[in-house]
């Protein structure tokens, strides 16, 4: 009986998984293709109206995809804490560890946040400082 349970879960969450992402799918035509890739890396720079690309936009991005994905790891340790939790029935081990999974993640994310906001705030007063800019 626990198997099928498990097997239903693992079930729902693939495919609740496989149509979070069929939006995405079904704007397959507005993906840009390896040559429109090429070109922009070519034709980057300020006679076509863009700006150059720069170390800071690369790293820029790694971090935005690092918070993202940070965000996402977020989501499902709390969606797993509360199945832990939900399933316990009355079981005191499993609810304490459900508790700490939860406690866990939230500080995790609390930390990571703290981290980049100061990150932030001393990169933004540096820059200030040297006169150079930083985007907001």
């Amino acid at each position: 009986m626990l198997k099928k349970k498990k097997l239903l879960v693992g079930l729902l969450f693939s495919l609740t998984m496989i149509f979070s992402f069929a939006p995405v799918v079904a704007n397959a035509q507005d993906v840009p293709t390896l040559k429109d890739a090429s070109d922009k890396f070519t034709k980057s720079g300020a006679a076509y109206g863009e700006s150059p690309i720069t170390l800071e936009t690369v790293i820029g991005s790694i971090v935005k995809t690092a918070l993202s994905l940070i965000g996402v790891i977020f989501l499902v340790l709390m969606i797993y804490g509360g199945y832990l939790w939900m399933t316990a029935r009355g079981d005191s081990k499993i609810a304490e560890k459900a508790k700490d999974i939860i406690t866990m993640a939230a500080i995790g994310l609390v930390i990571v946040m703290l981290a980049y906001a100061i990150t932030y705030f001393v990169v933004a007063n540096l820059s200030s400082s040297t006169g150079l800019s930083v985007d907001k």
